[in-house]
């Protein structure tokens, strides 16, 4: 009976019509289910029937069953000493694994790393260079929108006249600055394009927020699975692993393995990976729904002066 329930689970299993596979499933899972209760039942009824039998021959003839009685005690201390002992080399064993199991692991991730490094380096580079397209079309869109925007602001015609990917970033340090303090902004963005470090520190946004505990960063300028690693460290985020304390230098490797392992495995959706192609389209798109957040937000500004519409700080709160 048993063999015959083993086969129809293992090899049997869709022998039945389909109309009648779940009560045949029911079935004969019903009796392997009958046949284990009946199993168990026996066991346990022999194992007490023998335990009952040796307490009344005990109690009877004391006398002769104290041969027994020291076999049954040194069984009883074979077995707690083999207990004890397991225990024992089971927290050795632990405690060596917690050791081990960080080199082995830092070996693995710098192996892996290595081929990675080899194999995907042109794919890497292919959607570095698709990374920078989309930004350069989206500064290029953004660009015109933000030139009609501030179309006769004074003091702004210097950095409308930019390239596309600068107009933004010179907008954003002078946001919260006052007007009068822009000449020293400039004089900065001179002398970091010379490659000069400023004699004083000139206050820019960037400075604003940081004073206020809002440091900014500008993470377009990283590579993709840097960025990726950022967005996907949901450990650092919770507080920590739980179950291993590895150092830094260990749990950075394992994100650039695990994001690695993302990027060559993630199957990406159809319609997806359709729109991140074109980067264009993309840009286009992007553009469109900024467009329309800020013509929404501008009507629901119908109170604010035109002046303070024309403002890079009104761009940047919207």
């Amino acid at each position: 009976l048993i063999l015959l329930l083993i086969c129809e689970s293992n090899f049997m299993r869709n022998l039945f019509p389909y109309k009648f596979q779940h009560f045949a499933h029911w079935f004969v899972n019903s009796i392997g289910n009958l046949v284990v209760y009946i199993y168990a039942w026996a066991i346990v009824s022999f194992a007490s029937s023998c335990a009952l039998w040796f307490a009344m021959v005990v109690v009877i003839y004391p006398e002769q069953m104290l041969t027994a009685l020291a076999c049954v005690g040194g069984l009883a201390t074979i077995f707690v000493t083999m207990i004890s002992g397991l225990k024992t080399t089971r927290e050795e064993l632990e405690r060596a694994l917690r050791e081990e199991i960080p080199e082995v692991l830092e070996l693995v991730c710098d192996t892996f790393l290595d081929q990675y490094d080899k194999s995907s380096s042109g794919t890497n580079k292919q959607i570095y260079a698709q990374h920078r397209k989309l930004e350069l079309a989206l500064h290029e869109h953004t660009s015109r929108y933000v030139k009609q925007r501030l179309a006769g602001r004074k003091g702004l015609e210097a950095i409308l006249d930019k390239e596309p990917k600068d107009i933004m970033g010179c907008l954003f340090s002078r946001a919260l600055v006052k007007e009068r303090d822009w000449e020293g902004i400039s004089e900065l963005e001179l002398m970091e394009a010379e490659g000069k470090t400023p004699a004083k520190t000139i206050e820019t946004t960037d400075s604003v927020l940081a004073s206020l505990g809002l440091p900014q960063e500008d993470t377009s300028l990283w590579p993709y699975l840097d960025l990726r690693m950022r967005l996907e460290d949901k450990e650092r985020e919770a507080g920590g692993e739980n179950s291993h304390m590895y150092g830094a230098d260990l749990q950075e490797k394992l994100m650039k393995v695990y994001v690695r392992m993302q990027a060559r495995h993630m199957v990406v959706p159809g319609d997806i990976h359709g729109s991140i192609s074109n980067t264009k389209s993309l840009a286009r798109a992007m553009n469109k729904a900024n467009n329309a957040k800020f013509k929404a937000l501008e009507r629901n500004k119908a109170d604010v002066s035109a002046e303070e519409q024309r403002s890079s700080l009104q761009i940047f709160i919207q």
